[in-house]
């Protein structure tokens, strides 16, 4: 169901993404100013429970051993 949105998100021209790992949890990556609208979208999906929000981090880095 979270794909289903993510796609419809797509098709009005927000800019959002979405990967899944090994867990049942869809991660949705998009613009900033998109954010309110892709967390609206994902919390009114049948069967979502919450929504969190969080940034992309830095990068990576080079860490001296």
């Amino acid at each position: 169901a979270c794909m289903r949105t993510v796609r419809e998100l797509q098709a009005a021209g927000k800019g959002a993404f979405f990967t899944i790992d090994a867990g049942p949890q869809l991660k949705a990556i998009c613009a900033q100013e998109d954010a309110p609208d892709v967390q609206a979208a994902l919390a009114a999906t049948e069967g979502v429970t919450d929504v969190m929000v969080s940034g992309i981090g830095e990068g990576a880095q080079l860490v001296a051993g």
